[in-house]
């Protein structure tokens, strides 16, 4: 059981438990729906049913993800908390294009749901992944071809 007595089960866990389900009073689905885990759930669909913001938040930032990317600028910086000087050229590029352009500014960082903004280090690091086997593919049928 985690500190909160198994409410994950519906969101993260999964459970094996069905016959506990409907237990009167002590029913888990009864339960489940008052607590934090439910509502953080229902927040990260509602976030991601709003397609228009969510596919243009992936499509800017990938955007400029490749603009780094094949400039051979790091992406990440020293410190990308959000007093930071400088942090690092992707987040930089991001709030400059964010200055220039209202739509912009209204879908990202800090105005972003906070399930979409895609600008952690997995995410950067798995985008990287996918562009690199890409261009592996690419110059595999190439070399192949010939």
């Amino acid at each position: 059981m985690t500190a909160f007595h198994g409410y994950d089960a519906f969101t993260i866990k999964g459970s094996d438990h069905w016959k506990k389900i409907n237990d009167g009073k002590n029913c888990a689905l009864l339960k489940h729906i008052g607590c934090s885990q439910h509502k953080n759930a229902i927040t990260c669909v509602e976030n991601l049913m709003n397609q228009a913001t969510h596919i243009e938040n992936i499509i800017l930032q990938l955007t400029q993800f490749f603009w780094l990317t094949f400039q051979a600028c790091a992406l990440r910086g020293h410190d990308e908390m959000p007093n930071s000087k400088n942090q690092g050229n992707f987040l930089q590029l991001l709030k400059l294009l964010a200055s220039s352009n209202d739509e912009v500014e209204n879908i990202i960082l800090e105005k972003a749901p906070y399930n979409s903004k895609y600008t952690s280090i997995d995410i950067q690091k798995e985008i990287l992944s996918i562009i690199a086997n890409e261009f592996w593919k690419l110059i595999h049928n190439e070399v192949g071809d010939s």
